[in-house]
Order: C-alpha cells, then sequence, then structure tokens
C-alpha cells in the first residue's frame, strides 16, 4: 500500500515537471501562485509541487493511522472469534457430555423399569404360592382331622364292652 503511495506521489511529480506545471492549479496550492495564464519560474513549480507532495505525505499519514487502526480491529475480531470458537467447542462438548448424562439415566430408569417388572412378577409368585400353601394347609387340617375322626371311630369299634 506504501509503495502504491509512493508510485502515485512520484508520477504526479513527475507529470507536474514533464508539463511544466503551466495552466494547471494543483490543490495544495498557495495563494501567491501566479494566475493560470501567466508563465511560472522554476521556484513557484517547485513550490507547486512541494505543496501538492505535503498534500500527498498528509494523506499518506493519514492512511497508515486509519491502517492502523484496522489492523488493531482486525486483531480485536480475530480475538473475539478464538473466543467464540473456543466457547462453543465447550459448549458442544458439554452438549455431548450432557447427551451421554442423559442416555446413561435413560438406560438407568430402562433397568430400573425392567428390575421393578421383575420384582412385581416375583411378588405376585410369591403372593401365589403363599395362596397355594394355604390352601395345602388347609387341606391337609382336613385330612388330619379326618384322620382324627376315623382313629376315634376305629377305637371305639376295636374298644371291648366291659
Amino acid at each position: 500500500m506504501m509503495d502504491a503511495m509512493r508510485h502515485t506521489t512520484l508520477v504526479l511529480l513527475a507529470a507536474l515537471l514533464a508539463a511544466g506545471c503551466r495552466g494547471a492549479q494543483p490543490r495544495g496550492a498557495s495563494a501567491d501562485a501566479p494566475p493560470a495564464g501567466a508563465a511560472s519560474t522554476p521556484l513557484e513549480d517547485y513550490r507547486r509541487i512541494l505543496a501538492v507532495l505535503r498534500e500527498q505525505q498528509q494523506q499518506n499519514d493519514l492512511l497508515r493511522e486509519r491502517y492502523g487502526r484496522c489492523q488493531e480491529e482486525i486483531a480485536d475480531l480475530y480475538a473475539r472469534l478464538a473466543i467464540e470458537q473456543k466457547l462453543r467447542r465447550e459448549a458442544e462438548l458439554l452438549l455431548q457430555s450432557c447427551k451421554a448424562d442423559a442416555a446413561a439415566a435413560e438406560t438407568a430408569r430402562d433397568n430400573a423399569a425392567k428390575l421393578q417388572a421383575v420384582l412385581d412378577q416375583a411378588q405376585a409368585e410369591l403372593a401365589a404360592a403363599r395362596e397355594e400353601l394355604k390352601n395345602r394347609r388347609e387341606e391337609l387340617m382336613r385330612i388330619v382331622l379326618d384322620q382324627q375322626q376315623w382313629n376315634k371311630y376305629v377305637l371305639e369299634k376295636l374298644k371291648v364292652p366291659d
């Protein structure tokens, strides 16, 4: 960019020197410059060219300052971009971790549900077994009572009358 400015300045200076600055008055010409139609001396030409050169240098200085500010802004933007990318990566990792935790929790809930179903089934089977046991005890008690009554009947029949 600086080379282009220098090149422009040198081209402008060469053009002014080649044209002899006759009939043209640069933007930064001083008030004591001769009118457009009057013949100019080499000193006046030098002063005009020097004024143009100074104006060009001021513009170059302004452009350098602007370039420096732009570089600072770019550096700030890159720093912000790096921070945002870091935060995005951390958020993605956290999201993946949460998904893994959710999957683990879902698996744990599934396992708990399966265990609860097995427990419910075992309790139902235990209740059925208890009911079966109760029924068999009652049947056994009836058999024992019937046997006792039978034994009593047989003993009475076997008993000799006195």
